[in-house]
């Protein structure tokens, strides 16, 4: 049926949504914490463009994968309703035949009724199944990254520091 068409594009598509979810994070955390640094620079119009451009990015894949789990819900619920039309159409021409009796199709029909939520149910429990994927695999990469020293590099210096043309002023003032 649908399900290995559609199951793989899941995956993918949530896997999109997890990495520019992350990237999205990731650039807000740093302005947030660099929103100082940003604010001298006179960098807030160039980082407002870059967190649309990056919202943008986030907003086209997410709506991708939810067009692709509309279908795969349209193919759960169309599915459905074909069996409980196939069930009313054999059963009817069978009621008509004598086959069966009106009583008989009812209580077949309420027993398929009572069937259907928890088919459906797993459907959609199912269709989570790549995006869950994806999560644990976004999860599993940030747990890969090494962790940074907790008392910084390492680096080797001989103590010294040069500075060449350094001008300072205050603001209205020749010196």
């Amino acid at each position: 049926g649908a399900l290995p068409f559609v199951m793989p594009r899941l995956r993918s598509s949530s896997q999109r949504v997890q990495e520019s979810i992350g990237d999205l994070s990731q650039r807000a955390q740093e302005a947030f914490s660099g929103i100082h640094t940003i604010m001298s620079f006179g960098s807030m119009a160039r980082e407002a463009a870059i967190m649309a451009r990056m919202n943008r990015r986030y907003l086209v894949h997410n709506l991708r994968l939810t067009r692709l789990r509309a279908v795969l819900n349209a193919v759960i619920h169309g599915t459905t309703n074909l069996v409980v039309l196939g069930v009313l159409v054999v059963g009817g021409v069978q009621v008509m035949n004598g086959a069966l009796t009106i009583g008989g199709l009812v209580g077949f029909w309420r027993c398929m009724g009572v069937m259907m939520w928890p088919l459906q149910a797993l459907g959609w429990t199912i269709s989570m199944i790549p995006r869950a994927m994806a999560a644990a695999d976004r999860v599993e990469e940030v747990f890969a990254v090494e962790p940074e020293p907790a008392d910084g590099l390492d680096l080797e210096t001989d103590g010294r520091l040069e500075v060449r043309e350094l001008r300072f002023t205050y603001p209205g003032q020749e010196r």
